[in-house]
């Protein structure tokens, strides 16, 4: 019986954990932006960039409402700008890390830690909306570099040949992109990418 009450309470928390209403549930105030108008409001800080929607209250102690993906631009939640992008056909709302010539964008799969969920589920969780069978013991983060239209995915595999595809002409960075491991994209891709525009922007001084 104990073990039936314990499962039945798993399961509860976990419904509720998955629904968002659970210890993640937090709203911040911030914006999002539609094609009309901005809606000034308390956004939900729950890995919604990864959902269709996002949930929003007008007032902290209002009624959640939500706004289709469809009908969103970009995202403000207190901390991070959230923009929405097409890649492979499908619209994301990505975390902007850096703006500029070369904008860099974050899909981070790692902001909810193996403590906070254990106590839900121990076979299966969720994060940034996607269903994992265990908690992530590293980073897992998955970043984007776009120039203009152009978005390109830093993949594992491939990791030189993607940042160089968007960083290009500058022989410094180069070069420090032939030296690199991929698990020093964590802790490099943004000062690259600022050091790159700052590159940019003197360029072009140069040139006028």
């Amino acid at each position: 019986m104990k073990r039936r009450i314990t499962y039945f309470l798993l399961l509860q928390l976990n419904f509720l954990f998955v629904n968002g209403q659970g210890a993640h549930d937090y709203f911040f105030k911030g914006y999002i932006l539609v094609k009309a108008d901005t809606i000034h409001c308390y956004v939900r800080n729950n890995n919604h960039f990864n959902d269709d929607f996002v949930i929003y209250k007008l007032a902290k102690d209002s009624k959640a409402q939500r706004i289709e993906l469809n009908d969103v631009i970009e995202v403000f939640d207190n901390s991070f700008v959230y923009e929405k992008l097409k890649y492979k056909n499908t619209y994301y709302l990505l975390k902007r890390l850096v703006k500029g010539n070369i904008s860099l964008y974050e899909e981070d799969l790692s902001e909810i830690e193996s403590n906070d969920i254990e106590n839900y589920n121990a076979n299966s969780w969720i994060a940034g909306g996607r269903s994992l069978t265990s908690a992530p013991t590293y980073r897992t983060s998955t970043f984007y570099l776009k120039k203009a239209d152009q978005l390109v995915e830093i993949k594992k595999k491939s990791f030189k040949e993607d940042i160089k595809s968007i960083l290009t002409d500058d022989p410094e960075t180069i070069k420090k992109i032939e030296e690199m491991k991929y698990k020093d994209v964590y802790d490099l891709i943004q000062a690259f990418v600022n050091n790159y525009n700052e590159w940019l922007k003197n360029k072009d001084v140069k040139v006028k």
